[in-house]
This record gives structure tokens, sequence and C-alpha cells, in this order.
């Protein structure tokens, strides 16, 4: 199962917009495949000498920003984004409960 984690996600992100394997940026970065995919999806964390290893080798950095500049530091965008998902679950809830799900 996948759980996303920030240092994850930027890794496959990274990875996946440089078009490279997982092969690729073990190769170039001593890192083996198996612990790579254990980072992509969320299953252990690397340090942050590793994650910035694994970002040179995609041809990525990490920036520093604000919180006002980041979706994902912004503790206002992010209630924003829970609510709207709050909201879709309980739509559908709704709608199970208002029809023949059975069916489906």
């Amino acid at each position: 199962m996948r759980r996303y984690t920030p240092a994850g996600y930027l890794i496959r992100k990274a990875r996946l917009e440089s078009g490279l394997t997982q092969q690729q940026v073990s190769d170039a970065t001593g890192i083996s495949v198996p612990r790579i995919s254990e980072y992509e999806n969320g299953r252990r964390d690397p340090t942050v000498d590793t994650l910035l290893r694994l970002l040179a080798a995609t041809d990525h950095t990490v920036r520093l920003v604000g919180a006002a500049e980041s979706d994902f530091a912004n503790p206002h965008v992010n209630a924003r984004k829970l609510e709207d998902v709050l909201d879709l679950v309980d739509a559908v809830a709704r709608a199970r409960s208002e029809e023949d799900w059975s069916t489906v």
C-alpha cells in the first residue's frame, strides 16, 4: 500500500518528471532500487542528505519558500482542500443513501 509522504512524493515526482527509472536513479546515486521504492511508497523516510542526492540525480533541487508561497505548507490552503474532501465524502454518503448501489 502506498502511503504518500512529503519526501516520497518529491522523489517520485522528480524521477517521473525526469523520465528516469528507479534503476537509473539507483545507478546514479548508489542507492538500491528496493530502497528507492521504499522511499517513494512511504515505507521509509530518507535522510536530508539522501533526499538531496536522489533529487540531484533527477536534476532537481530543494528550494525553501515561505508558507504563503507553498500550497503544501500553507495551512489555510490545506484546510480549504480538507473541507472540499469532506464535502465530497458527505455528498457521496448522501447519494448512496438515496440510491440503490447494489447494481453498481
